[in-house]
């Protein structure tokens, strides 16, 4: 049996971990084994009983006792790397660098080494590259490249993050392509229910969600209550629900008063584990982000059948078409989002028609059934080049 180490840098449960969470858990991947290796202290979106029923070991690196090894290490001229360490410990035939954005390559240079040495093939699955995202030196950027350049596989999930990292490198290389950040199953079939029975109102009280982390550099809240500040829509029936939580909840909350939005229409609430239910309760969902990866919560949302206003960062302009599964900003300046936005509301009695190609584009290009069967491939393929 193979076995596969997963390495996540996220010290918190993060949408970054979803790809493999997903993978890890699939039953198809029973033929593997699986080893994930996280912070010292850190948490995934993995739950006990996830974890317990797909039997995935859980390894932590750069605890205490190793950090003070790493101290020592260095002190005398010795090279000490933790995180290499865990690997050894765990002798994977193919490791999985699993990182949240472009710029923790910089993180795994020491690691990635230690792949190489040991002829350990090894992929980097890259969760996010900025619009404009660049190394700070050619330094930097050539160590960053070496690391790609050895890995089997460079993983993106969404072609713009994708052509972002060929500028970062100024290179096309061969061994990058695209992974699916997708909708489990049985979550696609449950919203096809809700798209069916619950289909987004076309009268009454218009409601909003933006499902995002509470963190406006990236996900551009300010930029949908700035649109919704305009006195267009203080004439107008509608209701926001911002569901993210995050380390930014108080400056959201003093954002819609800087913007002097009504706070009876905005309600803002912690990510919850019922994204059906959050969903099935409201009509349109808005994502204004600034830079994304592939937003996985747009693809739940759409599967539920509801129409989306969003930006063209990112993944996004593959799930908002325009005119069919919804509305898409010319760019990311608050007058072409409230532009969008406006044009969502005036075609309200189209939003049933766009919700049903939502629902009918997350059913097609993004269930992981067949996603997970390519990948399991890969793993299967490449594990056995040890």
């Amino acid at each position: 049996m193979p076995r596969l180490a997963v390495v996540d840098f996220m010290p918190i449960p993060a949408g970054s971990q979803n790809l493999w969470v997903h993978a890890l858990t699939d039953p198809h991947f029973s033929v593997v084994d699986k080893h994930v290796l996280v912070p010292a202290g850190g948490r995934t979106r993995l739950s006990a009983d996830e974890r317990d029923a797909a039997r995935i070991h859980i390894h932590e690196f750069a605890g205490r006792s190793a950090r003070a090894a790493q101290f020592l290490a260095q002190k005398l001229g010795m090279e000490r790397d933790p995180l290499s360490h865990s690997l050894a410990t765990v002798d994977p035939d193919l490791v999985w660098f699993n990182l949240a954005g472009i710029g923790e390559i910089g993180w795994i240079d020491a690691a990635a080494a230690w792949c190489r040495a040991r002829r350990v093939p090894y992929w980097l699955i890259v969760q996010h590259v900025h619009e404009e995202f660049f190394f700070i030196t050619d330094a930097h950027e050539a160590k960053a490249r070496d690391v790609a350049k050895g890995a089997v596989r460079v993983l993106t999930v969404s072609g713009r993050n994708r052509a972002s990292l060929g500028a970062a490198f100024a290179e096309r290389m061969a061994n990058v392509e695209s992974a699916v950040n997708g909708v489990p199953r049985a979550f696609l079939g449950a919203a096809a229910k809700i798209a069916v029975a619950q289909p987004p109102r076309t009268e009454g009280t218009a409601r909003f969600i933006s499902p995002a982390r509470f963190d406006p550099a990236y996900k551009g809240q300010h930029l949908l209550l700035e649109a919704l500040a305009g006195a267009e829509w203080r004439a107008r029936d509608w209701h926001l629900s911002l569901v993210g939580g995050g380390t930014h909840e108080d400056l959201i909350r003093r954002l819609v008063r800087y913007y002097r939005v009504p706070g009876e229409r905005v309600t803002l609430a912690s990510r919850t584990s019922d994204m059906l239910g959050a969903f099935a309760a409201t009509d349109v969902i808005v994502m204004p982000s600034l830079s994304e990866g592939s937003p996985f919560a747009l693809a739940e949302g759409m599967a539920c059948g509801r129409p989306a206003m969003g930006t063209p960062v990112g993944g996004i302009d593959e799930l908002v078409r325009d005119g069919e599964t919804g509305w898409l900003a010319h760019s990311t300046e608050p007058e072409d989002i409230a532009a969008a936005l406006d044009r969502c509301w005036h075609d309200r009695t189209l939003w049933p028609q766009f919700g049903r190609a939502a629902r009918e584009l997350a059913a097609r290009a993004y269930d992981l059934e067949p996603a997970h069967r390519r990948l399991l491939e890969h793993v299967l393929t490449d594990a056995r080049k040890r």
